[in-house]
């Protein structure tokens, strides 16, 4: 296993467990990890591009991935500073509707590589389609996140945070998985999953599953909880 490897499987499944777990009165701190994995994705994708990884020393892909690292963190604190700026009318609005569609688009990404991903089965099999189907999955859910955030921020999240940390977990676990991305990138033609590679398909959907219904039912009790606390409020001032 490459050092880089090692790197990005050590933030994806950092990224993936904040996003299943955070909740809704954190979503700047998403909004902040939704712009950082978008630069990541497009600087990491240039240095591929540059000189591909099997042309590529060990060293020279750790190079890559510090540089994509720096880049993005530093592109996420201009984006937040612009956001923030005074000469905006309504920076809070601008940051959260930047945010919010951020994290729509890679979750609306994710969903379409989670649809590629099952390429051993025939689907898509032109590249014009996959690609078709990533785009189209990016500008809805991205739309829609902006539209409607509040409800659609456990949805986006746990899909993200399911793909993100099912990535990660195979940066070590090396199963191939991880190989679907090519499909869309156009450096393989064809995806055949293995068993392991299923395992991890699967694993991905219960943990989305699980993610959105687990903080829907904290939701549910936690809005119970409160109107149990002002019933109690409400009929200790009636007593008095």
């Amino acid at each position: 296993m490459y050092a880089d490897n090692a790197i990005v499987g050590l933030q994806l499944i950092a990224f993936g467990v904040t996003y299943m777990c955070i909740d809704l009165k954190y979503r700047r701190l998403t909004a902040h990890i939704s712009l950082y994995l978008v630069y990541f994705s497009l600087a990491y994708f240039l240095c591929k591009r540059i000189r591909p990884s099997g042309q590529a020393t060990s060293r020279r892909r750790v190079l890559y991935t510090v540089v994509s690292m720096l880049q993005s963190v530093s592109a996420t604190m201009v984006s937040t500073g612009i956001a923030r700026a005074r000469w905006w009318a309504r920076p809070e609005r601008v940051w959260l509707y930047a945010g919010s569609l951020a994290l729509g688009a890679l979750a609306g990404c994710s969903l379409g590589m989670y649809i590629l991903g099952m390429g051993a089965m025939g689907l898509f099999e032109n590249h014009g389609a996959r690609a078709a189907v990533v785009i189209s999955g990016c500008l809805s859910m991205g739309v829609v996140s902006v539209c409607l955030p509040p409800r659609m921020f456990s949805v986006c999240s746990a899909v993200l945070g399911a793909y993100t940390f099912v990535l990660g977990v195979d940066c070590f676990a090396q199963t191939g998985y991880a190989d679907h991305l090519g499909l869309v990138t156009g450096v393989v033609e064809r995806y055949d999953a293995g068993r392991r590679a299923v395992v991890l398909q699967a694993a991905a959907l219960v943990l989305a599953l699980a993610s959105a219904l687990g903080r829907r039912a904290c939701a549910v009790w936690r809005l119970r909880h409160e109107l149990r606390s002002s019933s109690s409020g409400l009929s200790d001032a009636r007593s008095y």
